[in-house]
C-alpha cells in the first residue's frame, strides 16, 4: 500500500515480545490536519499520497496497510525512580515498519489509535493540543539537530476525548529507525526470563549497531544518551518524564509529554506539574540519565558481565561534559546589514567556575583557573572564596572582554583567551549585541544567582557599557536564550601527495563539507579485513553518522610496508563497512596520510563491489572532527588541494580519544606545510553571541577561502 516495502520485523522476535490486535476505529471520517514532505522522504513515501483519503484513513487506523499486521509491545520501566511493574504500548500502535531504498528500517506508530492489551484503565486515545506540540516540538528537535523521533502525520479524528474537560482527539504517526525503550530489557530481566533479554538484545544489534559486541553495544547506548541530553541542556530543553520506559535505546528523544524549554535560565526548571520533588528538573536530567543507564546495565547484566557494563558506564561522563563543552563555546559575531561577515571565540563565560552557597568551590573548568590566576587568585575544586573575589575575577573577565573588542589584547589575552583570529578592525560599528545567559543580565531580563559567574560577569559588563568603556550603543536583544551557533573552528590548507588516484576528476571535484570519519585502527602487520570493517563501522556509531546516507571521506593511517596483501586486506576491510554506500552507487573518498594512493585506489575501483567513483588522495593527516573542502586537480604535478576545516576545542579533544582513539595519543593537531601560500579568507559564517553560561546549540560551519599558492 502506498509503494511502501513492509517488512514485519520485530514480529520476528515471537511471542511475548508484543500482542498483534488492530487498532480502533473512529466512528466519523478522519481529517489530515498535516502531513510532513520531509519524514516522508525517510520511507521513501511520495508526499502525492497525502491527497489520498486512505492515507488519512490509515493515519488514524481505522484501515492497516496492507502486508503488516499492527501490534503494540509489551515493557516495564522504572517511573519517578521507583519499579512500576509492566507497562506497554497502552496508546501506541505499530502499524508498519517500513526498508527504504537505501536499507534503513522505519517503524511507522500511531500514537492515540485506541486501546491495547497494555491500556489498563485508560482510552488509548491523545487530543489534539498534546499532539501538535509533540508534533511541532518533534520536528524543531529535529532541525536543531537532536535526535528524535520523527512526525509524519496528524489527523483528527472528529471525536470527543474526555480529560479534564472534552477535548477534541487526533492520532499522530510518529518515525523512528526503533521505538525499543530500556523498559524493554527491563521487563524480562524482571521477569527472569534471560533468553529473552538475550533475544531482544541480539535482535537490536543486528538491527542497528551490526558488528559491535554486547558491551560495546552497551557502550554506545551510553554514548548515545549522554549526547542527546546534553544536547537538551545545551538549549534548555526539559524532557519532563525521564522514566526508563521513555527513554530510547537508540539515543533519540521519545515521548513528547509535558515538555518544555526554559524562557530564561534556570537550571531548577520543571516542565511537568506532577514532579513535586523537582526529579526531572533541568539540572537534575545529565543524573537521571545516568541512572537509567544503570537501570538498563542492571537488565542486561543477565546476559553481559557485569564488569564490562560498569566499564562502559564510567564514559558516560566524558561523553556528556565534551558535547555540553562543545555546545556551550562562546562565540563574538560581526554583523554587516544582516549578514555576519565575520567571527571570533574568546574563552570568558559564566559556567566556568560554580560554588555551593558556603563559597566552596565545585567546579573549576582549566580556563575558570587560569582567569582565576589572572585576577591574583589560585584556586583550586575545594578552594572557599569571597564573593568579593568573585566580583574581582568578574571584573577582570569584563575587562578582557572589552580589550578584545577594542583590539586592545596584549599577548597574554592573545594566548589564554582567544579560540581564533580577533574580530577584524571595523570603524562603523552601530551597536553591540549580548545573547545567552550571560545576557540576560546585561539586558537586566535575571536577577537570580545560581553560583556561577553569570551575575558577576554579566553586570560587570552592563557597567562598563554603561560608563562608555566601548564606543557603541546596547542594542536590544529578543531573545537572550536563542543564540544559534556555537563552536569555534581553525581552517589550514594542505596538498595532496603526487600519486592521487581519481578515477572521474569531472565527477568527484571539487567537493566541499565532507565529513571526516576517521579509520580507528593502528594497522598491524597483518591485516585482517574483518577488524578493519569492525573499526570503521564503530568509527560511524561513533560520530553519529549512518553510513550511506550521505558522502564522507574516510581517513586512515597508514603503517608498514606497503606490499599487496596488507593493502588489499585493507581495500576488503574498507568495502565491507560500507554495504549502503556500495548499493547507492557513492562516491568513495579516502584521505591516507601514507604514499599509497594509487594502489588503494586501483584495488577499489577494481572491486565489483564498486559502482561509483574511487577518489584516494594521500601525504593529508586528518582527524575527526574534521570537515574538508577538496579543490579542482592541479595539473600537471596531479595534487589536490585540501582545505581542512577542524573544531576547537580549549582542551584538545583529540586527547580524549573519542574522535580518533587509535590516533590520538595527546597529538596537538598540527600541518607541516612543505609549500609556502598565503591566506585571503572570505568567511561566511552564522551568528554567534556573547560569551554566556545559558542554553545555546551549536554545530561546525562551513566557509569559503581563496588561497594562492
Amino acid at each position: 500500500m502506498f509503494g511502501l516495502n513492509l517488512e514485519n520485523h520485530f514480529a520476528k522476535l515471537g511471542d511475548g515480545f508484543f500482542t498483534q490486535q488492530s487498532a480502533e476505529k473512529v466512528a466519523v471520517r478522519p481529517q489530515l490536519l498535516h502531513a510532513n514532505a520531509s519524514a516522508a522522504s525517510l520511507i521513501d513515501l511520495d508526499p502525492a499520497i497525502f491527497a489520498d483519503p486512505r492515507f488519512a484513513a490509515a493515519m488514524a487506523g481505522n484501515i492497516p496497510l496492507e502486508g503488516f499486521a499492527p501490534l503494540a509491545t509489551v515493557y516495564s520501566g522504572h517511573q519517578f525512580g521507583v519499579w512500576a511493574g509492566q507497562l506497554g504500548d497502552g496508546r501506541a500502535l505499530l502499524i508498519g515498519q517500513v526498508r527504504n531504498a537505501r536499507g534503513d528500517l522505519w517503524d511507522i506508530q500511531l500514537k492515540g489509535a485506541g486501546r491495547t492489551l497494555y491500556s489498563r484503565s485508560a482510552d488509548g486515545r491523545a487530543v489534539l493540543r498534546s499532539s501538535i506540540r509533540e508534533y511541532l516540538c518533534g520536528e524543531a528537535m529535529h532541525a536543531l539537530g537532536i535526535p528524535t523521533s520523527r512526525a509524519l502525520s496528524l489527523v483528527a479524528t472528529g471525536e470527543t476525548v474526555m480529560r479534564e474537560a472534552p477535548e477534541p482527539g487526533a492520532v499522530i504517526a510518529r518515525l523512528a529507525p526503533s521505538h525499543v525503550r530500556f523498559g524493554h530489557f527491563e521487563h524480562f530481566h524482571y521477569a527472569g526470563k534471560a533468553e529473552m533479554v538475550r533475544a531482544l538484545l541480539d535482535h537490536v544489534i543486528a538491527a542497528h549497531f551490526p558488528g559491535l559486541s554486547d558491551a560495546e553495544f552497551f557502550g554506545e547506548a551510553v554514548r548515545r544518551t549522554a549526547v542527546m541530553v546534553a544536547q537538551w541542556q545545551a538549549v534548555g530543553f526539559a524532557h519532563g518524564v525521564m522514566n526508563t520506559d521513555n527513554m530510547s535505546i537508540l539515543g533519540l528523544t521519545l515521548d513528547y509529554g509535558p515538555f518544555g524549554f526554559m524562557d530564561g535560565y534556570d537550571p531548577h526548571f520543571i516542565c511537568n506539574h506532577t514532579d513535586s520533588q523537582g526529579r526531572y528538573s533541568v539540572i537534575n536530567q545529565p543524573g537521571v540519565a545516568h541512572w537509567n543507564l544503570r537501570a538498563l546495565a542492571a537488565a542486561l547484566s543477565r546476559v553481559v558481565p557485569a564488569e564490562a557494563l560498569v566499564a562502559e558506564l564510567k564514559n558516560f561522563e566524558h561523553y556528556f561534559a565534551t558535547q555540553y563543552r562543545l555546545l556551550l563555546r562562546a562565540k563574538l559575531g560581526l554583523v554587516r546589514d544582516g549578514e555576519l561577515v565575520a567571527t571570533a571565540a574568546v574563552h570568558l563565560g559564566g559556567r566556568l567556575l560554580v560554588v555551593d552557597p558556603v563559597g566552596c568551590i565545585t567546579r573549576l573548568d582549566p580556563a575558570g583557573r587560569r582567569l582565576a590566576l589572572r585576577a591574583g587568585f589560585d584556586w583550586q575544586v575545594g578552594s572557599l572564596v569571597q564573593p568579593g573575589q568573585l566580583q574581582l575575577l568578574a571584573d577582570s573577565m569584563a575587562d578582557a572582554l572589552v580589550r578584545v573588542l577594542r583590539h586592545q589584547c596584549g599577548l597574554r589575552d592573545v594566548t589564554e583567551l582567544l579560540l581564533t583570529d580577533p574580530l577584524p578592525a571595523v570603524s562603523d560599528i552601530d551597536g553591540l549585541m549580548f545573547s545567552g545567559g550571560v545576557g540576560e543580565y546585561v539586558y537586566h531580563r535575571e536577577s537570580r544567582d545560581f553560583g556561577d559567574l553569570g551575575k558577576l560577569f554579566g553586570e560587570a559588563l552592563r557597567l562598563r557599557l554603561d560608563a562608555g568603556a566601548l564606543p557603541w550603543a546596547l542594542l536590544p536583544a529578543g531573545e537572550c536564550l536563542r543564540a544559534t551557533v556555537l563552536g569555534a573552528s581553525e581552517y589550514s590548507v594542505q596538498l595532496s601527495g603526487n600519486t592521487t588516484f581519481v578515477s572521474n576528476p569531472g565527477v568527484l571535484l571539487p567537493r566541499k563539507n565532507l565529513q571526516v570519519v576517521p579509520l580507528a585502527f593502528a594497522l598491524p602487520e597483518r591485516i585482517e579485513s574483518a577488524e578493519v570493517a569492525r573499526a570503521l563501522t564503530r568509527s560511524f556509531l561513533r560520530h553519529d553518522l549512518r553510513e550511506g546516507e550521505q558522502d564522507n571521506a574516510i581517513s586512515l593511517r597508514w603503517s608498514g610496508t606497503p606490499n599487496y596483501a596488507r593493502l588489499a586486506a585493507l581495500a576488503d576491510g574498507l568495502l565491507a563497512a560500507l554495504p549502503r554506500s556500495l548499493a547507492a552507487g557513492r562516491a568513495l573518498y579516502l584521505v591516507a596520510d601514507g604514499d599509497i594512493a594509487q594502489t588503494l585506489g586501483h584495488l577499489l575501483q577494481e572491486d565489483p563491489r564498486v559502482r561509483g567513483e574511487v577518489l584516494v588522495i594521500d601525504g593529508v593527516t586528518l582527524w575527526g572532527f574534521d570537515f574538508i573542502d577538496l579543490g579542482r586537480i592541479r595539473m600537471p604535478s596531479r595534487t589536490v588541494p585540501v582545505t581542512i576545516k577542524s573544531l576547537v576545542f580549549s582542551e584538545d579533544p583529540r586527547a580524549h580519544g573519542k574522535s580518533d582513539p587509535a590516533h590520538a595519543q595527546g597529538h596537538r593537531h598540527e600541518h607541516d606545510h612543505s609549500h609556502a601560500h598565503g591566506h585571503d579568507h572570505g568567511h561566511s559564517h552564522s551568528h554567534g553571541h556573547d560569551p554566556s553560561h545559558g542554553h545555546d546549540h551549536g554545530h561546525p560551519h562551513s566557509h569559503d577561502h581563496g588561497h594562492t599558492a
